[in-house]
């Protein structure tokens, strides 16, 4: 009898254990996501504030303010390649996302790239909603699925 009770205590403790492992590894990869999640947000407003306000250079322009714009367009090119790298392409609110910030990239005047920096908004949100929701889903032991409704453990 105190050598079932002993048993039984060590089981449970046992689970105890394990139960800690899975949320100390559940929190882990949370902290993950919610970096990722935060570094996405950041490349998108650098990406949108960098290709909303471009401008061509126009007559009379210096050779430092030359300069600066071509800073400007190498930096527009990395936050686009790192947002680019960051998302899954085959999801559909990154697929939009990337659409919407494409058309922002190809728009030749200044007034059309005013007018498509709201898209852009507005599929990053959706973007990282869904993200956010995948974390907090996460975080309550909810099962992750892909697009194909199976379970995974990817981020993004």
């Amino acid at each position: 009898s105190v050598a079932a009770a002993s048993a039984d205590a060590a089981s449970q403790s046992a689970r105890a254990a394990n139960r800690s492992s899975d949320n100390q590894g559940v929190h882990a990869v949370a902290r993950l996501r919610q970096e990722w999640i935060n570094e996405l947000r950041s490349r998108i407003a650098e990406a949108h504030a960098l290709l909303s306000n471009w401008r061509r250079a126009g007559d009379g322009t210096t050779e430092e303010q030359k300069r600066i714009l071509d800073e400007r367009v190498v930096k527009a090119n990395e936050a686009m390649a790192r947002i680019e790298l960051l998302l899954n392409p085959k999801e559909g609110p990154s697929k939009a996302l990337l659409a919407a910030l494409r058309a922002l990239e190809a728009a030749g005047d200044f007034e059309k790239r005013r007018a498509l920096g709201p898209p852009v908004i507005a599929a990053a949100q959706k973007v990282l909603k869904k993200e956010w929701d995948r974390l907090r889903d996460e975080l309550r032991g909810e099962v992750i699925t892909n697009s194909k409704g199976k379970p995974t453990d990817r981020v993004a």
